[in-house]
């Protein structure tokens, strides 16, 4: 992405603008692979914006939800799923924690991590050595840090617009983007992190109380801090890099802040297994991860060795995101596979 910058754009800001796509994803700005995440960004933000939903996120899965029931489908949580049942090498249903078999008859589709699903729920020895091997070699990208902040006003910011603006990028220019990243990368907190601020307050009042504002923040981290080896440790020193690069942009947002909310890496996964290492991606995002080689080389395709078994998760392409296309995708080929008789 650098070298693109460096060919086409002249001002060091606008090569920050059109780079600061690449704080979403685990990728150094001077990375093979960088410039599709920042481009791809960059176009959707353009001509989409940046969609906020109205009532909170919890609005995006409920409209899920309430089109697989409007189809005639049935939506069941908090029922652990401890067994994917295999038999003659076919998908036959699952086995919950309660000991419910539920069945299923053409395809199971998982929402799960690769080594999650085939380092637990079913049993490896119906997998191919190759298809193994590629597991093995999936590799997790760096973790993310994660802030929320309740202000009893606006943010402060310095520069003129950004009260209005959705998304905030504190990036610095490429040579910072490309220290932090390297930093985090090899297990050091950075010293002058890369945030992503959200201020969902800004397009939806009903976010914060009347005179009330929200900002969350996002950073990439180790998902252990080398130094200390525990996020433990290094939680409260890191929150205040965090809070001083904030203030440095937007002077006297501390005295603004009426309730903070933080996650390390370990708290992510904690929340939600999928986040390995606090990895919102679920798996790196560096070239040799992407298109035909998420999750393996040679099963990309959301198909797994197990007939009527689907991988669906952000750990296929086109990767992690609130887009819906890997679902979409691998419906279309479960799809596929049925009229093929395949399945």
């Amino acid at each position: 992405m650098d070298a693109l910058c460096a060919e086409r754009l002249a001002d060091p800001a606008a090569r920050a603008l059109l780079a600061a796509g690449v704080s979403h994803a685990d990728v150094p700005v001077d990375a093979p692979g960088s410039v599709p995440p920042a481009l791809i960004l960059a176009l959707a933000a353009q001509h989409q914006g940046m969609p906020v939903p109205v009532g909170g996120a919890r609005r995006l899965a409920t409209a899920l939800v309430d089109t697989v029931t409007g189809a005639g489908g049935k939506v069941e949580t908090s029922s652990e799923v401890m067994r994917v049942v295999v038999e003659r090498n076919r998908v036959t249903g699952v086995e919950t924690a309660g000991g419910e078999v539920l069945r299923a008859r053409r395809a199971v589709v998982a929402d799960i991590g690769p080594r999650a699903l085939f380092g637990g729920l079913v049993d490896t020895q119906l997998l191919p050595s190759r298809y193994l091997a590629g597991l093995r070699r999936f590799r997790y990208g760096t973790g993310v840090f994660k802030v929320d902040l309740a202000l009893d006003g606006p943010a402060p910011w310095a520069a003129p617009g950004l009260a209005e603006t959705g998304v905030v990028h504190l990036t610095g220019d490429l040579d910072a983007m490309a220290a932090a990243a390297h930093e985090a990368a090899h297990g050091v907190l950075p010293a002058r992190p890369m945030l992503i601020v959200g201020q969902q307050s800004v397009a939806d009042p009903s976010r914060a109380p009347a005179g009330g504002h929200t900002l969350w923040i996002e950073t990439h981290v180790p998902p252990v801090p080398r130094l200390t080896g525990s996020w433990a440790k290094s939680r409260d020193a890191f929150l205040e890099v965090v809070l001083d690069r904030l203030e440095d942009h937007a002077p006297g947002l501390g005295a603004r802040v009426v309730g903070t909310a933080v996650r390390t890496p370990q708290d992510l996964e904690h929340e939600n297994p999928n986040l390995v290492g606090g990895d919102l991606g679920a798996g790196s995002s560096a070239l040799d991860q992407q298109l035909v080689f998420r999750p393996v080389p040679g099963w990309f395709g959301y198909a797994t060795p197990v007939k009527g078994l689907y991988l669906c998760s952000a750990s296929t392409h086109p990767g992690g995101g609130v887009h819906g296309m890997a679902g979409h995708n691998c419906a279309r080929r479960v799809l596929f596979d049925r009229r093929r008789h395949r399945i």
